[in-house]
């Protein structure tokens, strides 16, 4: 009978652990830079999404020093709660968890302090705002060249083209001045077609006119990258 009472002990634990709900990536609009409090001193936390991962950093200030440290886990938990694993920058040394509730551009939860792997019962509460960053594609570009096709083909004005990116996510396409598409757009981090490359990747809502493009600023100049087979690699300039 002991031997039984252990067992189904065993079983009992194991289907509480099945029932609990597992932590789970988190979705990629918790990437960017939120700034806000720890047990009221002043934070920095910054997100991204890099080969499938999530990554970043934490500066916060504590009285005169500042402490620096690398996101090691992030997960979700019960829909919009997530919790955040941070280690001193340049170890593996855990020192502080953060849970939090995301609503909208908030994140307002609790932390807790660690001594290597041994949690402090010393905790308190943090909050933090997401600073609007706007993409380096924001704005209006004037169509120089594209290159690509079957036979490596380079296609040149005319007609005019501009392009233009909005705060908003609208993307607006002109042909000679005149408005010839609008439609939105998203940019997500991720690898570029047939390779190990990440890049930031623009996302049409009008997919049938507009395919996914990877995209790099550098100098006032947009380079945008087809992400399909035979087709085009294009440039533009910022128009001022």
């Amino acid at each position: 009978m002991k031997h039984v009472a252990i067992i189904f002990g065993l079983l009992s634990v194991l289907l509480v652990s099945c029932n609990e709900p597992q932590p789970t990536q988190p979705s990629s609009d918790l990437v960017g830079v939120w700034t806000g409090q720890i047990d009221s001193n002043p934070m920095q936390i910054e997100i991204t999404y890099n080969d499938g991962a999530i990554e970043g950093t934490l500066t916060w200030e504590v009285g005169n020093p500042v402490h620096l440290a690398r996101i090691s886990e992030v997960y979700s938990e019960n829909g919009d709660s997530v919790r955040i694993s941070l280690v001193r920058s340049g170890t593996r040394t855990t020192i502080l968890t953060l849970r939090a509730k995301k609503t909208g551009k908030t994140l307002e939860g609790t932390f807790t302090r660690h001594a290597g792997d041994v949690a402090l019962s010393a905790s308190g509460v943090w909050q933090a705002e997401k600073e609007p960053r706007l993409p380096q594609v924001i704005g209006s570009w004037r169509w120089i060249k594209s290159v690509g096709g079957i036979a490596g083909w380079e296609l040149t004005p005319p007609p005019a083209v501009r392009i233009e990116y909005s705060p908003d996510s609208v993307f607006s396409y002109y042909q000679n001045d005149t408005l010839v598409a609008r439609t939105t757009y998203t940019i997500i981090r991720d690898h570029m077609r047939m390779s190990l490359v990440s890049a930031d990747i623009i996302h049409y809502g009008d997919s049938l006119r507009f395919v996914p493009q990877a995209f790099f600023v550098a100098n006032d100049t947009l380079h945008l990258f087809d992400q399909c087979v035979d087709c085009y690699n294009s440039k533009y300039v910022r128009i001022r």
